[in-house]
């Protein structure tokens, strides 16, 4: 196979150079191209004609190489080396070891996977996680406002997302919660929540396992929404998650196609970008955001 592989260098702590991974691809008789995801041309290579896109790093480079491949029909795979792998979960291959994948790329079964597309202020931008509000997108924005500072000096994956989970804790001490406007597949289901996320895959952030039933082909998305009063449920799910316990969560999960929400000013997160900006000074006039689910709009190649 014609292989171009769009390697972040800086994933997972730099544990996987370019060198091996080409090395290993190589040693199963593929040909393949290398741009680094740091480097201004590794665009550019998604318009070379090959078999296979490889991508090397976190769930933000999985996503970023796949919208710009949308439209395209080459098919995606990918080399588990960042931090929370939350996409490569969604395809069942969360502990598989690199060179496993990568051996396997030659009979490795293709995998239709949906695209979720949200529409608001910022216009219409596609997602394969999620886009939600509230606890996670608030926490998320708060991270980014500081550069990240609280998880950047920790040179352990599990300790990065234990101590994310750890901030989620405490911003649920201070007694989050946001009146919402929303409805679901045209349902008014407005409330004081804590968390509203639409999921396109089960896990989110941290690995955080809200929607374990969750399907990629399905051509649905799976909403969570946390109200006022399930915040002990959602506490000591945090709680047991930072202390490296792994359960499924007690909330409901509606399957549906479209979720309408009310926005005035408050944070969301698309997949793991932040709106606003911090300091971009955008305009807070209510508006109305739109979530939904484009079935079957990326091709994933998925090794035994």
């Amino acid at each position: 196979m014609k292989i171009t592989l769009v390697h972040n260098p800086k994933a997972g702590h730099e544990k996987w150079s370019g060198e091996k991974l080409t090395s290993l691809i190589r040693a199963e008789n593929h040909s393949v191209t290398y741009r680094s995801s740091k480097g201004d041309d590794w665009q550019d290579a998604l318009d070379l004609p090959v078999d296979l896109v490889l991508v090397a790093g976190g769930d933000g480079t999985i996503a970023e190489v796949a919208k710009r491949l949308l439209g395209r029909k080459i098919p995606i795979a990918i080399l588990p080396v960042g931090t929370a792998n939350n996409i490569l979960r969604a395809l069942d291959l969360g502990e598989a070891p690199i060179e496993d994948l990568i051996a396997g790329l030659s009979s490795a079964k293709r995998k239709q996977f949906d695209l979720g597309i949200a529409t608001g202020p910022w216009g219409s931008r596609p997602f394969l996680e999620s886009v939600g509000t509230g606890l996670f997108a608030s926490t998320m924005s708060k991270l980014d406002s500081r550069d990240n500072l609280h998880i950047v000096h920790l040179e352990d994956s599990k300790e990065q997302l234990q101590a994310v989970v750890k901030l989620l804790i405490e911003r649920l001490d201070e007694g989050f919660t946001r009146p919402l406007e929303l409805t679901v597949d045209g349902k008014d289901q407005s409330g004081d929540f804590i968390l509203v996320e639409a999921m396109n895959i089960g896990h989110i952030g941290p690995n955080l396992n809200l929607a374990p039933d969750s399907k990629v082909d399905d051509g649905k998305l799976d909403v969570v929404l946390v109200e006022k009063r399930e915040e002990k449920q959602l506490r000591r799910y945090l709680s047991d998650l930072s202390n490296g316990i792994f359960r499924e969560p007690e909330f409901e999960v509606r399957r549906t196609r479209v979720v309408e929400l009310k926005w005035e000013g408050f944070d969301i997160h698309i997949d793991d970008d932040t709106w606003p900006q911090p300091g971009s000074g955008f305009d807070l006039e209510p508006s109305q955001i739109t979530v939904k689910v484009e079935g079957h709009g990326l091709e994933f190649l998925v090794p035994k």
